[in-house]
């Protein structure tokens, strides 16, 4: 696998380098960095500045929330654009997508979908296969944010279901990059897609880390069998993660309810 080293091209260190002033249309959205659920202010900040810097303007996002409250703003501040998020739960990310409906000059559209197991030419993935349409009528996207599917899932299933959609120059960017199993996600694609570069990976960037990857030519994946191997790895342990979650969920409700039942 890919050795994964703090690395940043020098095209984009002054993104993460040095003082930027916040204009307003940003500081008017910025999510507080008490928020858990949140994105961080330092990666809300680089989106912004990836919209309005490097001329985005068909945005698609994995994971809707307090980030589509700031691309929508750095789209209506660059002059508009189109925002496509995909999101497994909408209702939690409902008050956020009432700011986002009054952004100006954007296409916005918020499309639910869950994470199913998928077998491809990768392996075996996690992705969201029934906003496959959706993703396919909207684009192709030049800026790709990927903060979902939940990490028990594993991350590399936001790209596969993208990648025929991602034009050349698009930049990938994956938050909490700093974890182990979005590492892996970064090596698996680097691997799978040989039109991929990464141009910046800080494992401790926004207390979280992130990773930009660049499209340099159209995607295509290939077998490569260490990519297989590990991902299935990594599908089955995910399985098992859901698994106990579900078994540990089954149990508190089953207790609540004698205990609710003791209690009369």
């Amino acid at each position: 696998m890919y050795r994964l080293s703090p690395y940043c091209a020098p095209e984009f260190a002054p993104l993460v380098s040095g003082t930027w002033n916040v204009p307003p249309a940003l500081a008017a959205v910025l999510p507080p960095p008490s928020d858990p659920w949140s994105i961080s202010p330092q990666l809300g900040t680089l989106l912004f500045r990836l919209v309005t810097e490097y001329s985005a303007s068909h945005v698609l996002e994995f994971g809707a929330g307090s980030s589509s409250v700031v691309l929508a703003a750095a789209l209506a501040e660059h002059g508009g654009g189109q925002l496509t998020s995909i999101e497994e739960d909408p209702r939690w990310c409902a008050k956020c997508w009432e700011q986002v409906g009054h952004a100006a000059r954007v296409d916005a559209e918020l499309v639910g979908a869950r994470p199913k197991l998928t077998w491809g030419l990768p392996g075996p993935y996690y992705a969201y296969r029934d906003a496959g349409t959706r993703i396919a009528a909207r684009g192709p996207y030049d800026l790709i944010p990927i903060d979902a599917p939940q990490y028990y899932y594993g991350r590399d299933g936001a790209l596969h279901i993208a990648h025929e959609q991602m034009a050349v120059g698009a930049l990938i960017v994956l938050d909490d990059a700093g974890r182990s199993s979005e590492r892996w996600s970064v090596r698996r694609w680097l691997r799978t897609y040989r039109g991929l570069e990464l141009r910046l990976y800080d494992p401790s960037f926004g207390g979280k880390g992130v990773a930009i990857l660049e499209v340099t030519t159209l995607l295509e994946p290939h077998f490569d069998a260490v990519t297989i191997a590990s991902g299935a790895y990594y599908a089955l342990e995910y399985w098992s993660k859901r698994r106990k979650r579900r078994r540990r969920r089954a149990k508190a409700e089953k207790q609540a309810t004698t205990n609710m039942h003791e209690a009369k």
